[in-house]
């Protein structure tokens, strides 16, 4: 099911940025003129930035440019209504490499690229993704480094499906995580596991504590 609807309410924050795919170019994220790419809003969100995405499609690959500053100062980017902004990209469809960010709302769908549609690298601590769908991936649908502390919550991933011999793709992959929670989220149509915990690497942080 859908998530709630959450509507952008002017005035209600002075650090809210909005993308609107059907916006002119040359927005500034205001409610009158909105970015017209979400990537265009993380180049430009600090700490205590929340970034709310109209419904749409958005054919981007999204990559963290800084991150939150604690979790009262997150940069968070989310769905104005739930799972109706759809982020498309078959080079990866979000790259996760800063604290302290959430993403909420969205559907990412990886159209079956070469590539993990989410990947998290250990950097990317206390990320959260909630009421996110992950779909249509040959690698895997989410790929974690070894990041601490990171919360899916309500998530689907689904339809993560290889094309190549030899390949297994996984729902969800995890290396030396500390403090993952994976709740409330359904993952299925994987053509390998759809969880998979990898041992850990030689240069990996300790890790496998409060999974």
């Amino acid at each position: 099911p859908l998530g709630p609807v959450v509507p952008l309410v002017p005035g209600v924050a002075p650090n809210v940025l909005v993308v609107d795919a059907a916006a002119q170019a040359g927005g500034k994220g205001t409610l009158d003129a909105p970015y017209r790419t979400i990537q265009d809003a993380l180049q430009t969100a600090t700490a205590g930035t929340e970034i709310v995405v109209r419904d749409g499609t958005y054919r981007e690959a999204l990559k963290s440019v800084r991150g939150g500053e604690g979790e009262s100062r997150r940069i968070t980017v989310r769905a104005e209504h739930a799972r109706r902004a759809v982020v498309e990209s078959v080079s990866g469809v979000l790259q996760v490499s800063h604290p302290w960010l959430t993403v909420e709302g969205l559907v990412l769908n990886g159209q079956f690229g070469a590539a993990d549609a989410v990947t998290v690298a250990t950097a990317a601590n206390h990320l959260v993704l909630r009421n996110v769908e992950v779909r249509n991936a040959s690698n895997d649908g989410i790929d974690l480094d070894s990041p601490a502390n990171v919360l899916l919550e309500d998530c689907r991933v689904h339809d993560i499906l290889s094309n190549r011999q030899g390949i297994f793709s996984h729902g969800i992959v995890t290396y030396a995580v500390n403090g993952l929670k994976i709740r409330n989220t359904e993952v299925s149509h994987c053509s390998g596991n759809g969880i998979t915990l990898m041992l850990e690497r030689p240069d990996d942080p300790t890790g496998w504590q409060n999974v």
